[in-house]
């Protein structure tokens, strides 16, 4: 054999090793890390604290990075994105958390379907939601009536509505179905009941999200006649 094919045949050797090899690779990208993730977190709850809910956003963001499957920091996570008006956002995080390991599916599904109905024009899709949860549970009840409301039958959502507020114990519960009457009885202009309703629900939240919802609903024109003061706390 020549030299010069001697020099071919070594080349095309070199390149089908390399090819070989580098075929072989599997990039591998940082790999979460626990720990890290735990203090992020609660780096963001002091952030929350101080009302830095951007600052805590990022930290929450890194924090489901290195805990991909705690459902909590990824209700938390949304939760401040619901708090800072980013609510599309906060949906496609609980649409990444109910693709995961972890737990709280239930309670992912319902902030998710409540984007879907009071806020993403998303009906349809909040409904098939609602469907996945017990039908015992608070969050099947509150559901139900919320997309009662969006359908056009307040009515039927306040009875609803009542019956459920004798049953739930938890604050932040109560402060739900509150802000949900709200919602009903302003739609059937009845501003005395509405007005009350919002009273107790604000006096109970929270869910920062449910806080920014209620805050919002106050700052809406008002109806004639009514005061303009701001709930209390």
């Amino acid at each position: 054999m020549s030299r010069r094919r001697r020099q071919k045949a070594a080349f095309r050797l070199i390149v089908l090793l390399l090819v070989t090899i580098l075929g072989g690779c599997v990039v591998i990208g940082p790999q979460p890390d626990g720990e890290l993730g735990r203090r992020q977190r609660q780096q963001a709850e002091q952030l929350i604290k101080g009302h830095d809910y951007q600052a805590a956003a990022k930290k929450l963001a890194l924090a489901t990075i290195n805990l991909p499957n705690d459902n909590e920091t990824f209700l938390r996570y949304g939760e401040v994105l619901e708090a800072l008006g980013r609510q599309a956002e906060a949906a496609e995080v609980y649409h990444r958390a109910l693709k995961n390991d972890g737990d709280r599916k239930n309670q992912l599904r319902y902030r998710l379907a409540l984007l879907q109905t009071l806020q993403l024009d998303q009906l349809p899709e909040a409904v098939a939601l609602q469907r996945q949860l017990p039908p015992e549970t608070f969050q099947a009840g509150d559901l139900q009536a919320v997309i009662l409301l969006q359908q056009g039958r307040p009515r039927q959502a306040l009875i609803l509505l009542a019956d459920l507020a004798k049953k739930v114990r938890a604050e932040d519960q109560a402060a739900h179905i509150a802000y949900h009457a709200a919602l009903a009885y302003r739609s059937l202009k009845d501003d005395n009941n509405t007005y009350s309703s919002l009273y107790q629900a604000i006096n109970r939240a929270e869910n920062l999200g449910l806080i920014q919802q209620i805050q919002r609903f106050w700052n809406h024109p008002q109806p004639a006649g009514r005061s303009t003061g701001h709930p209390g706390k």
